[in-house]
Protein backbone atom coordinates (compact mmCIF):
# COMPACT_ATOMS: atom_id res chain seq x y z
CA UNK A 1 0.00 0.00 0.00
CA UNK A 2 1.23 3.51 -0.77
CA UNK A 3 2.80 5.56 1.98
CA UNK A 4 0.85 8.80 2.25
CA UNK A 5 3.39 10.45 4.56
CA UNK A 6 6.45 10.51 2.32
CA UNK A 7 6.89 14.30 2.26
CA UNK A 8 6.84 16.28 5.46
CA UNK A 9 3.81 18.52 5.76
CA UNK A 10 4.12 21.96 7.27
CA UNK A 11 1.95 24.86 8.31
CA UNK A 12 2.54 28.43 7.18
CA UNK A 13 1.07 31.24 9.21
CA UNK A 14 1.81 34.80 8.16
CA UNK A 15 3.63 36.58 11.03
CA UNK A 16 1.34 39.24 12.55
CA UNK A 17 3.56 42.18 11.55
CA UNK A 18 3.41 41.05 7.91
CA UNK A 19 -0.33 40.51 7.76
CA UNK A 20 -3.19 42.79 6.77
CA UNK A 21 -3.36 46.35 8.04
CA UNK A 22 -0.28 45.96 10.22
CA UNK A 23 1.93 45.49 7.17
CA UNK A 24 0.17 48.14 5.09
CA UNK A 25 0.50 50.72 7.85
CA UNK A 26 4.18 49.88 8.41
CA UNK A 27 5.02 50.20 4.71
CA UNK A 28 3.27 53.55 4.30
CA UNK A 29 4.73 54.90 7.55
CA UNK A 30 8.30 53.87 6.78
CA UNK A 31 8.10 54.89 3.12
CA UNK A 32 6.93 58.33 4.20
CA UNK A 33 9.78 58.54 6.72
CA UNK A 34 12.31 57.45 4.08
CA UNK A 35 11.04 60.12 1.70
CA UNK A 36 11.22 62.79 4.41
CA UNK A 37 14.77 61.74 5.36
CA UNK A 38 15.95 61.83 1.75
CA UNK A 39 14.52 65.34 1.34
CA UNK A 40 15.97 66.54 4.63
CA UNK A 41 19.44 65.14 4.02
CA UNK A 42 19.54 66.40 0.44
CA UNK A 43 18.86 69.92 1.66
CA UNK A 44 20.97 69.83 4.84
CA UNK A 45 23.95 67.58 4.07
CA UNK A 46 26.54 69.67 2.25
CA UNK A 47 27.79 66.90 -0.05
CA UNK A 48 24.26 65.78 -0.88
CA UNK A 49 23.09 69.31 -1.68
CA UNK A 50 26.13 70.01 -3.81
CA UNK A 51 25.62 66.80 -5.77
CA UNK A 52 21.93 67.57 -6.23
CA UNK A 53 22.59 71.08 -7.53
CA UNK A 54 25.28 69.89 -9.92
CA UNK A 55 23.06 67.16 -11.32
CA UNK A 56 20.11 69.49 -11.78
CA UNK A 57 22.19 72.19 -13.44
CA UNK A 58 23.74 69.64 -15.82
CA UNK A 59 20.31 68.30 -16.73
CA UNK A 60 18.92 71.80 -17.25
CA UNK A 61 21.90 72.92 -19.36
CA UNK A 62 23.02 69.93 -21.42
CA UNK A 63 26.26 70.48 -23.31
CA UNK A 64 27.17 73.67 -21.44
CA UNK A 65 30.36 74.02 -19.46
CA UNK A 66 29.92 74.04 -15.66
CA UNK A 67 29.84 77.41 -13.95
CA UNK A 68 30.92 78.38 -10.45
CA UNK A 69 28.01 80.63 -9.58
CA UNK A 70 24.53 79.37 -10.38
CA UNK A 71 21.91 82.14 -10.16
CA UNK A 72 20.10 82.27 -6.82
CA UNK A 73 16.69 82.00 -8.46
CA UNK A 74 17.70 78.78 -10.21
CA UNK A 75 19.12 77.30 -7.01
CA UNK A 76 15.83 78.01 -5.23
CA UNK A 77 14.00 76.24 -8.03
CA UNK A 78 16.24 73.22 -7.41
CA UNK A 79 15.47 73.37 -3.70
CA UNK A 80 11.73 73.37 -4.40
CA UNK A 81 12.09 70.41 -6.75
CA UNK A 82 13.80 68.43 -3.99
CA UNK A 83 10.89 69.19 -1.66
CA UNK A 84 8.12 68.43 -4.15
CA UNK A 85 9.39 66.26 -7.02
CA UNK A 86 12.65 64.34 -6.63
CA UNK A 87 11.48 61.73 -4.15
CA UNK A 88 7.78 61.49 -4.95
CA UNK A 89 8.44 58.03 -6.38
CA UNK A 90 9.33 56.57 -2.98
CA UNK A 91 5.86 55.96 -1.49
CA UNK A 92 4.09 54.60 -4.60
CA UNK A 93 7.08 52.39 -5.41
CA UNK A 94 6.84 50.69 -2.03
CA UNK A 95 3.04 50.60 -2.05
CA UNK A 96 3.12 48.25 -5.02
CA UNK A 97 4.45 45.61 -2.62
CA UNK A 98 1.21 45.70 -0.63
CA UNK A 99 -0.08 43.01 -2.99
CA UNK A 100 -0.30 40.12 -3.27
CA UNK A 101 -1.38 39.35 0.27
CA UNK A 102 0.11 35.99 1.34
CA UNK A 103 -3.14 35.13 3.10
CA UNK A 104 -5.06 35.23 -0.17
CA UNK A 105 -3.80 31.67 -0.69
CA UNK A 106 -5.43 30.42 2.52
CA UNK A 107 -8.85 29.49 1.02
CA UNK A 108 -7.18 27.41 -1.70
CA UNK A 109 -4.84 25.76 0.79
CA UNK A 110 -7.81 24.93 3.03
CA UNK A 111 -9.78 23.52 0.07
CA UNK A 112 -6.90 21.26 -0.93
CA UNK A 113 -6.53 20.12 2.68
CA UNK A 114 -10.24 19.21 2.66
CA UNK A 115 -9.85 17.25 -0.58
CA UNK A 116 -6.81 15.49 0.84
CA UNK A 117 -8.78 14.51 3.92
CA UNK A 118 -11.54 13.00 1.79
CA UNK A 119 -9.03 10.64 0.21
CA UNK A 120 -7.02 9.91 3.32
CA UNK A 121 -7.22 6.30 4.41
CA UNK A 122 -6.07 2.74 3.80
CA UNK A 123 -7.32 -0.69 2.89
CA UNK A 124 -7.56 -3.36 5.56
CA UNK A 125 -6.49 -7.01 5.29
CA UNK A 126 -9.76 -7.88 3.52
CA UNK A 127 -9.40 -5.11 0.93
CA UNK A 128 -12.04 -2.87 2.49
CA UNK A 129 -11.41 0.88 2.37
CA UNK A 130 -11.04 2.65 5.71
CA UNK A 131 -10.94 6.38 5.25
CA UNK A 132 -12.15 9.80 6.26
CA UNK A 133 -14.46 10.28 3.29
CA UNK A 134 -17.79 8.53 3.83
CA UNK A 135 -18.54 8.67 0.12
CA UNK A 136 -15.65 6.31 -0.61
CA UNK A 137 -17.28 3.74 1.61
CA UNK A 138 -19.59 2.96 -1.33
CA UNK A 139 -16.68 1.04 -2.83
CA UNK A 140 -16.84 -1.30 0.14
CA UNK A 141 -20.61 -1.65 -0.32
CA UNK A 142 -20.12 -2.77 -3.92
CA UNK A 143 -17.52 -5.33 -2.90
CA UNK A 144 -19.79 -6.62 -0.11
CA UNK A 145 -22.76 -6.89 -2.46
CA UNK A 146 -20.75 -8.75 -5.07
CA UNK A 147 -19.39 -11.15 -2.45
CA UNK A 148 -22.88 -12.63 -2.36
CA UNK A 149 -22.52 -13.72 -5.99
CA UNK A 150 -20.28 -16.12 -7.88
CA UNK A 151 -19.29 -16.23 -11.50
CA UNK A 152 -16.80 -14.99 -14.07
CA UNK A 153 -18.43 -11.56 -14.36
CA UNK A 154 -18.36 -11.00 -10.61
CA UNK A 155 -14.68 -11.97 -10.34
CA UNK A 156 -13.74 -9.91 -13.38
CA UNK A 157 -15.53 -6.80 -12.13
CA UNK A 158 -13.91 -6.96 -8.71
CA UNK A 159 -10.42 -7.66 -10.04
CA UNK A 160 -10.43 -5.25 -12.99
CA UNK A 161 -12.43 -2.36 -11.53
CA UNK A 162 -13.16 -2.34 -7.81
CA UNK A 163 -9.66 -3.27 -6.62
CA UNK A 164 -7.83 -0.90 -9.05
CA UNK A 165 -10.24 1.88 -8.12
CA UNK A 166 -9.26 1.53 -4.49
CA UNK A 167 -5.62 1.69 -5.56
CA UNK A 168 -6.09 5.12 -7.15
CA UNK A 169 -7.56 6.72 -4.05
CA UNK A 170 -4.28 7.33 -2.16
CA UNK A 171 -2.75 8.89 -5.27
CA UNK A 172 -5.58 11.40 -5.59
CA UNK A 173 -5.18 12.28 -1.94
CA UNK A 174 -1.42 12.63 -2.33
CA UNK A 175 -1.84 14.82 -5.40
CA UNK A 176 -4.11 17.15 -3.42
CA UNK A 177 -1.64 17.17 -0.53
CA UNK A 178 1.41 17.98 -2.61
CA UNK A 179 -0.47 20.65 -4.54
CA UNK A 180 -1.40 22.15 -1.19
CA UNK A 181 2.26 22.06 -0.12
CA UNK A 182 3.20 23.88 -3.31
CA UNK A 183 0.62 26.57 -2.59
CA UNK A 184 2.04 26.97 0.91
CA UNK A 185 5.49 27.46 -0.57
CA UNK A 186 4.08 30.04 -2.96
CA UNK A 187 2.63 31.80 0.05
CA UNK A 188 6.11 31.74 1.64
CA UNK A 189 7.44 33.67 -1.36
CA UNK A 190 5.21 36.62 -0.54
CA UNK A 191 5.83 36.38 3.19
CA UNK A 192 9.54 36.68 2.41
CA UNK A 193 8.83 39.57 0.06
CA UNK A 194 6.99 41.48 2.76
CA UNK A 195 9.78 41.04 5.30
CA UNK A 196 12.32 42.11 2.69
CA UNK A 197 10.33 45.27 1.96
CA UNK A 198 10.30 46.25 5.64
CA UNK A 199 14.01 45.48 5.95
CA UNK A 200 14.80 47.55 2.88
CA UNK A 201 12.85 50.51 4.26
CA UNK A 202 14.52 50.26 7.67
CA UNK A 203 18.03 50.00 6.27
CA UNK A 204 17.33 52.67 3.66
CA UNK A 205 16.35 55.07 6.43
CA UNK A 206 19.54 54.21 8.35
CA UNK A 207 21.69 54.75 5.27
CA UNK A 208 20.06 58.13 4.66
CA UNK A 209 20.39 59.26 8.25
CA UNK A 210 24.03 58.17 8.25
CA UNK A 211 24.89 61.06 5.93
CA UNK A 212 24.92 63.46 8.87
CA UNK A 213 24.42 61.84 12.25
CA UNK A 214 26.37 58.59 12.08
CA UNK A 215 23.30 56.40 12.44
CA UNK A 216 25.01 53.80 10.28
CA UNK A 217 28.54 53.78 11.64
CA UNK A 218 29.20 50.22 10.45
CA UNK A 219 28.78 49.56 6.73
CA UNK A 220 27.09 46.22 7.40
CA UNK A 221 24.23 47.99 9.14
CA UNK A 222 23.41 49.77 5.90
CA UNK A 223 23.15 46.63 3.79
CA UNK A 224 19.94 45.07 2.62
CA UNK A 225 19.66 41.30 2.35
CA UNK A 226 18.15 40.07 -0.88
CA UNK A 227 15.78 37.18 -0.21
CA UNK A 228 17.01 33.62 -0.76
CA UNK A 229 15.45 31.71 -3.63
CA UNK A 230 13.39 28.61 -2.97
CA UNK A 231 15.25 25.54 -4.19
CA UNK A 232 13.65 23.47 -6.93
CA UNK A 233 13.81 19.73 -6.46
CA UNK A 234 13.44 16.84 -8.88
CA UNK A 235 10.53 14.98 -10.42
CA UNK A 236 12.46 11.72 -10.63
CA UNK A 237 10.49 8.81 -9.22
CA UNK A 238 7.36 10.90 -8.81
CA UNK A 239 5.29 7.79 -9.37
CA UNK A 240 6.85 4.69 -7.93
CA UNK A 241 6.23 1.22 -9.44
CA UNK A 242 3.00 -0.31 -8.28
CA UNK A 243 1.19 3.03 -8.49
CA UNK A 244 3.06 4.57 -5.62
CA UNK A 245 2.25 8.06 -4.45
CA UNK A 246 3.79 11.29 -5.69
CA UNK A 247 6.24 11.24 -2.82
CA UNK A 248 9.21 12.68 -4.73
CA UNK A 249 7.23 15.30 -6.60
CA UNK A 250 7.60 18.14 -4.12
CA UNK A 251 9.46 20.34 -6.54
CA UNK A 252 10.02 23.32 -4.27
CA UNK A 253 12.15 22.17 -1.36
CA UNK A 254 10.74 22.64 2.13
CA UNK A 255 14.04 22.45 4.00
CA UNK A 256 15.49 25.86 4.80
CA UNK A 257 12.03 27.36 4.53
CA UNK A 258 10.46 26.10 7.71
CA UNK A 259 13.33 24.88 9.87
CA UNK A 260 15.36 27.96 8.92
CA UNK A 261 12.47 30.35 9.38
CA UNK A 262 10.12 31.78 6.78
CA UNK A 263 12.68 34.49 6.08
CA UNK A 264 16.07 32.84 6.63
CA UNK A 265 19.21 34.89 7.20
CA UNK A 266 20.73 35.80 3.85
CA UNK A 267 24.33 34.97 3.04
CA UNK A 268 26.88 37.74 2.55
CA UNK A 269 26.77 37.41 -1.24
CA UNK A 270 23.04 38.17 -1.14
CA UNK A 271 23.45 41.53 0.56
CA UNK A 272 23.19 44.83 -1.28
CA UNK A 273 25.01 47.92 0.10
CA UNK A 274 22.74 50.94 0.58
CA UNK A 275 25.17 53.39 2.18
CA UNK A 276 26.65 56.08 -0.09
CA UNK A 277 28.30 59.54 0.16
CA UNK A 278 25.18 61.48 -0.88
CA UNK A 279 21.41 61.22 -0.61
CA UNK A 280 21.13 60.97 -4.39
CA UNK A 281 23.34 57.88 -4.38
CA UNK A 282 21.51 56.35 -1.41
CA UNK A 283 18.23 56.78 -3.28
CA UNK A 284 19.80 55.15 -6.34
CA UNK A 285 20.98 52.21 -4.23
CA UNK A 286 17.49 51.81 -2.80
CA UNK A 287 16.02 51.80 -6.30
CA UNK A 288 18.55 49.16 -7.36
CA UNK A 289 17.66 47.05 -4.31
CA UNK A 290 13.98 47.26 -5.22
CA UNK A 291 14.85 46.06 -8.71
CA UNK A 292 16.80 43.17 -7.20
CA UNK A 293 13.82 42.28 -5.01
CA UNK A 294 11.46 42.32 -7.99
CA UNK A 295 13.85 40.06 -9.91
CA UNK A 296 14.04 37.61 -7.00
CA UNK A 297 10.27 37.47 -6.72
CA UNK A 298 9.86 37.00 -10.45
CA UNK A 299 12.29 34.07 -10.44
CA UNK A 300 10.51 32.42 -7.51
CA UNK A 301 7.10 32.93 -9.09
CA UNK A 302 8.42 31.24 -12.21
CA UNK A 303 9.69 28.30 -10.17
CA UNK A 304 6.36 28.02 -8.36
CA UNK A 305 4.49 28.03 -11.68
CA UNK A 306 6.84 25.42 -13.09
CA UNK A 307 6.27 23.19 -10.08
CA UNK A 308 2.49 23.35 -10.39
CA UNK A 309 2.65 22.80 -14.16
CA UNK A 310 4.86 19.77 -13.61
CA UNK A 311 2.42 18.29 -11.12
CA UNK A 312 -0.35 18.75 -13.68
CA UNK A 313 1.84 17.28 -16.42
CA UNK A 314 2.71 14.17 -14.39
CA UNK A 315 -0.93 13.49 -13.50
CA UNK A 316 -2.19 14.19 -17.02
CA UNK A 317 0.52 12.03 -18.62
CA UNK A 318 -0.54 8.99 -16.61
CA UNK A 319 -4.23 9.71 -17.02
CA UNK A 320 -4.02 10.09 -20.79
CA UNK A 321 -1.92 6.92 -21.10
CA UNK A 322 -4.48 4.96 -19.10
CA UNK A 323 -7.40 6.38 -21.09
CA UNK A 324 -5.69 5.79 -24.44
CA UNK A 325 -4.90 2.18 -23.61
CA UNK A 326 -8.08 1.63 -21.58
CA UNK A 327 -5.92 0.39 -18.76
CA UNK A 328 -5.88 1.11 -15.06
CA UNK A 329 -3.27 3.62 -13.93
CA UNK A 330 -2.29 5.69 -10.89
CA UNK A 331 -5.26 8.07 -11.22
CA UNK A 332 -7.88 6.28 -13.31
CA UNK A 333 -9.40 2.87 -13.89
CA UNK A 334 -10.06 1.12 -17.17
CA UNK A 335 -13.64 1.10 -18.41
CA UNK A 336 -15.07 -2.21 -17.15
CA UNK A 337 -16.66 -4.79 -19.44
CA UNK A 338 -19.93 -3.96 -17.71
CA UNK A 339 -20.12 -0.75 -19.73
CA UNK A 340 -20.53 -2.68 -22.98
CA UNK A 341 -22.02 -5.98 -21.82
CA UNK A 342 -25.55 -7.10 -22.65
CA UNK A 343 -27.82 -8.41 -19.91
CA UNK A 344 -27.32 -11.90 -21.26
CA UNK A 345 -23.53 -11.61 -21.07
CA UNK A 346 -23.71 -10.35 -17.52
CA UNK A 347 -25.94 -13.15 -16.34
CA UNK A 348 -23.88 -15.98 -17.84
CA UNK A 349 -22.62 -18.04 -14.92
CA UNK A 350 -23.76 -15.40 -12.45
CA UNK A 351 -25.43 -17.04 -9.47
CA UNK A 352 -25.83 -16.54 -5.75
CA UNK A 353 -22.78 -17.64 -3.80
CA UNK A 354 -24.33 -20.16 -1.44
Amino acid sequence: MADVGTVRQFDVTTPPHLAGAAFEDAVRRDARKLKEELIRQTLQDASSWSRSVEDKWANAHPGEAPIYAIPHEEVEQYRERVRTEDFEWIIPSFERYLVPDPDQFNPLIDSLRYVEALFTGRTDANGAWIGAGDQLGRINDVRTDLDEWAGKFKDSFVDSFVTPLQGTIPNHGELARITGEQMKLTKVIYIRQRQSVLDLLANGIKATQALSNGACSAEDACKWASIALVVVGTVAGALAPGWGVLGAALFMEVSGTVSGGLVPQAKEEQTVPLAAPTATEVASNIANAMSRLSTDISLMEEKASDALRELSRVAEKHRMKAVGENASGPFSVAVPELAYATPAQISVGLKPDV
